[in-house]
């Protein structure tokens, strides 16, 4: 699984954050498809961790537990 947090201000990065590539405790879990209407409902729980640091006051970790998304698919 991959993914990147940007953390920045008017187009310009300041933090960045990325999943470890050691990291077994960060999932994505789809727990619904409905091709007919193309939506796509899960869960997720994720830790990244700072790979750019640009502000003196960001911190090291983002740790984001019990997330839920519901997208749709459009064609």
């Amino acid at each position: 699984m991959g993914a990147k947090y940007f953390h920045g201000y008017d187009d310009e990065p300041y933090d960045i954050y990325s999943i470890s590539d050691t990291d077994s405790t960060s999932y994505l879990e789809i727990t619904e498809y409905n091709e007919k209407r193309g939506e796509i409902r899960g869960k997720f729980n994720v830790t990244m961790y700072r790979t750019l640091a640009g502000s003196w006051n960001g911190p090291d970790t983002l740790v984001f537990t019990n997330g839920v998304f519901h997208t749709r698919i459009d064609e």
